[in-house]
């Protein structure tokens, strides 16, 4: 009987102890971090990502009123292009938006991020 209670006892902590991590990591995320801001900025934040492989993503970013599309990899992150502050108040709202080419030449339709990344990829190469 003794073992029993001994071993349902070691069920209740482990429990207790799993229950206790999950609830300081809902704290953690919500206080250090949420929506891709770090530490709570409100004037700096990754509106998405995407990765490319393992050690490489690209991300458009917020910084005050000025929105980014950067590359980050292992070594080091570099500026691939600036958005228009309209292009970028449509991709934090998440809606598509009329995207000048990057050379300002030719209009093209941005609904999503690959469309984005395909367009810089094409104006890098010309």
């Amino acid at each position: 009987m003794d073992k029993i209670l001994s071993l349902i006892g070691i069920l209740l902590l482990m429990v207790a102890i799993l229950v206790a991590a999950w609830a300081f990591t809902r704290w953690a995320g919500r206080s250090l971090g949420a929506a891709g801001s770090f530490g709570g900025s409100k004037r700096l934040q990754i509106l998405d990502r995407i990765s490319l492989d393992r050690n490489q993503s690209i991300l458009v970013v917020r910084a005050g009123d000025r929105y980014f599309l950067v590359s980050s990899g292992g070594s080091g992150a570099s500026l691939l292009a600036e958005l228009s502050y309209e292009e970028g108040v449509a991709w934090e709202k998440g809606t598509g938006t009329r995207m000048e080419g990057l050379d300002g030449a030719v209009p093209m339709k941005i609904d999503t991020f690959r469309q984005m990344f395909q367009a810089v990829r094409k104006n890098k190469k010309d």
